[in-house]
């Protein structure tokens, strides 16, 4: 291969990276300010809560809840997701967060979707403090553009009184995957 060929398919693959980082980036909070993030999340909050009665009931007894209005997830083997969200203590917003995950496995596709993670202890909510926002997982999902199903489990809801919720998921993804994730206070 010449040095020329070389040089003319850099450029190629680093339109077709930021074209699929795009959707990602407007996700990451770099196009919206705390305000916007608060009341997108009180949008799918009372959306949730109409959708599915239990939902608001299981968020009131909950010591805290966690909710990402939308994360969007893209992956070929190797995939990641990001997204902003809030946590609720008592109907008060009390911290931001931002979610960050990568994950590995037979995976192939780009959704978004929108997660409510109700923290139903006052323990659960030290030890989700306590673990540097550090969270793994696995996960089977399908998101087709007007339903998804998204079947997994995290260390944190096996060991601690963590229910994940996963809701409005669009796109086009498939896979059976390994994860690990990062929620930083913002």
């Amino acid at each position: 291969m010449s040095s020329k060929n070389h040089i003319n398919k850099i450029p190629r693959r680093g339109l077709i990276a930021g074209a699929a980082a795009l959707p990602i980036a407007s996700s990451c909070g770099f196009l919206g300010t705390s305000s916007n993030l608060d009341q997108r999340a009180l949008a799918v909050r009372e959306q949730v809560f109409q959708k599915y009665p239990s939902a608001a009931q299981a968020s009131q007894q909950a010591s805290a809840t966690l909710l990402f209005p939308e994360i969007v997830k893209a992956g070929f083997a190797v995939g990641g997701s990001h997204g902003d969200g809030v946590m609720y203590v008592n109907n008060e917003i009390v911290a931001r967060y931002n979610l960050t995950a990568a994950s590995f496995g037979i995976q192939a596709g780009i959704e978004s979707f929108s997660m409510m993670t109700l923290l139903m202890t006052p323990l659960s909510v030290q030890r989700f403090q306590q673990t540097l926002g550090f969270d793994v997982g696995a996960d089977v999902e399908y998101a087709l553009p007007r339903e998804g199903v998204n079947y997994g489990t995290t260390a944190n809801s096996i060991i601690h009184d963590v229910y994940v919720l996963i809701f409005n998921q669009a796109g086009l993804m498939v896979g059976a995957t390994v994860q690990g994730a990062k929620y930083t206070q913002i």
